[in-house]
């Protein structure tokens, strides 16, 4: 009994002199104690709204990626911020009742030359300044309940009474503000307003999940030349008159599965593109693309395929619900003269899609006369869509939509509610050396004011009905 007495008495002192050398020599034990969250707060952030926190959640972000990696948190409040850089390893985490607000002021952003692959617009009145930026970076992630509010009220300006006739944009579009939307160039950069507003570029490992993100002057959420993406839950706001109000624009990316987002916006709610001449990898191919269980409502193109040079393969859509848009599925395979050749767009699936109140469900065209790209491969299957204009499929000689099929699908013209310039005379319309085959697809008028026929298919292009059901309009035809 002694000796277990005395080996007690041994191990307390022994424990009682390493904590006395742990409070006087913290250092010593510095290796044990090691952080994985970093509260902004604890930098300096301050949640009043007003002031610029910069600087103290680039610490926060700095501290966590020097640490090796973690979550960096940011608290209940208003946190107002410029540019912010992601690093390795780092979760910026928005909690319930935090708001990541950008600043009104340009001069807190970067600039063109923050990063190699950065790029502006001035024809469309943006620039290179971005709230959150993750730029060759690994494991990397913006996660929460919290916010991102872009201060588009800042920079964009009283939204303009959209031209008679007008398809897309008909609840008018608001642009930067002291500029004008037919302008090639801003008499001076400082007079753009903020890009995208979030930019991961050729990044790998990349998440956002449940976060909501409203309010953004241009493009909300930018994923560029990057592998392995996965975004959930996401919750996007803007009016429908924001001017380049994008979504998701995911572009010469490898690997990506959307899922479970609602997006409202004024421009393209998807964009899938293959533009990457301002990549540092110039081959890459934007492939192997999944977008799943999504709302999504928009001014513009719902989904828009195309912009680039390059080529889109491999990409999946379905279970969509389309409440609003001026294109359900728009692609196109070169968007302006600077794509002279356009993408490659190819095995693309689109099943499970609801579709009211846009004018086209679908549009397949090479978008200029310049394109000599393929479009091919493109099966739309499940199709239930109410619309204003019916569907078209177009070439040009040099780039001739192939092999696109239309199948199990029902669609619905209803009434217009804008007085179009030109109504188009058919519903299902094939121009140019498109082929194209319609499957157990059946058309339905509920409104027939305008229409003089169900189809209008070119004789240069090859078009196979199976099992259609395309009635003749009547005038008797009721909403």
């Amino acid at each position: 009994m002694r000796k277990i007495r005395t080996v007690l008495c041994v191990i307390a002192c022994i424990l009682y002199i390493m904590e006395d050398v742990r409070t006087d020599h913290p250092a010593a034990f510095a290796k044990e104690v090691k952080r994985f969250e970093f509260n902004a707060a604890e930098y300096g952030a301050v949640g009043d709204g007003k002031t610029l926190n910069t600087k103290a959640i680039q610490q926060a972000l700095d501290a966590c990626e020097k640490n090796g990696g973690g979550t960096v948190i940011i608290p209940p409040g208003r946190f107002v911020s410029g540019t912010l850089f992601l690093k390795n390893n780092t979760d910026l985490h928005l909690a319930p009742g935090a708001v990541l607000k950008a600043s009104p002021n340009r001069e807190d952003y970067c600039g063109l030359d923050a990063y190699p692959q950065n790029f502006e617009a001035p024809s469309e009145g943006w620039g290179s300044a971005h709230l959150i930026a993750a730029v060759n970076v690994k494991n990397v992630a913006i996660t929460g309940e919290g916010t991102i509010d872009g201060s588009a009220d800042a920079f964009l300006g009283e939204p303009k009474t959209a031209p008679k006739g007008a398809t897309d944009w008909r609840f008018g579009f608001a642009y930067t503000k002291g500029l004008s939307p037919k302008i090639d160039l801003a008499p001076d950069r400082k007079m753009l307003r903020p890009g995208q507003l979030i930019v991961f570029c050729e990044c790998q490992s990349v998440r956002m999940k449940n976060v909501s993100v409203r309010n953004t002057p241009s493009w909300c959420c930018f994923f560029y030349g990057c592998e392995d993406v996965f975004i959930s839950g996401l919750k996007i706001d803007n009016p429908p008159f924001f001017a380049n109000s994008d979504g998701l624009d995911i572009d010469s990316c490898r690997n990506v599965a959307v899922s479970d987002c609602r997006i409202i916006t004024g421009d393209d709610a998807i964009a899938v593109r293959g533009a990457p001449s301002h990549l540092l990898n110039k081959d890459r191919v934007c492939e192997h693309i999944v977008i799943t269980n999504c709302i999504l409502s928009s001014s513009s193109c719902v989904f828009r395929i195309g912009v680039g040079n390059g080529t889109i393969r491999d990409v999946s859509i379905s279970n969509i619900i389309i409440l609003t848009g001026g294109t359900g599925f728009h692609f196109q395979s070169s968007y302006s003269k600077k794509d002279q050749r356009g993408v490659n767009i190819s095995r693309v699936r689109c099943n499970n899609i609801n579709m009211r109140a846009v004018f086209y469900p679908i549009q397949i065209s090479p978008g200029t006369e310049s394109a000599e790209a393929v479009i091919e491969d493109i099966v739309f299957d499940g199709i239930y869509a109410e619309s204003y204009g019916g569907i078209v499929i177009s070439g040009n000689g040099k780039t001739d939509p192939k092999r696109i099929t239309i199948r199990n699908s029902e669609f619905a013209a209803v009434k217009n509610p804008v007085q179009m310039l030109r109504f188009p005379e058919a519903y299902f319309r094939v121009s140019g050396k498109a082929t194209a085959r319609f499957e157990d697809v059946s058309l339905r008028w509920n409104d027939a004011e305008h229409w003089k026929r169900p189809s209008d298919f070119a004789k240069s292009a090859s078009v196979k009905t199976v099992h259609c059901d395309w009635p003749e309009p009547s005038k008797e035809s009721k909403q």
